[in-house]
């Protein structure tokens, strides 16, 4: 089975609790292609959270490149 990576960004709310793991659903093959993406674009994709999450949004703290299941477990050990 091929492993797929994804954009990844850690962002901060004004909820409990403030902080998630949220993910772009486009599959990247491999972690440096992903991080490509990330280097051209967080500052467009930084305003699309920003967007989605309305008046609720803080920040992102970090970008990442991880599997699906990889932010799930992150997102448990915050709480979700």
């Amino acid at each position: 089975m091929a492993i797929s990576y994804f954009i990844t960004a850690l962002i901060m709310l004004n909820l409990n609790p403030p902080l998630g793991w949220v993910q772009y659903t486009e599959k990247y093959p491999d972690i440096s292609s992903c991080k490509e993406v990330i280097a051209y674009h967080k500052d467009e994709m930084t305003l699309d959270i920003g967007r989605r999450f309305k008046g609720k949004f803080v920040k992102v703290i970090e970008w990442d490149c991880i599997t699906h299941q990889e932010a799930v477990d992150r997102n448990t050990k915050l709480g979700h």
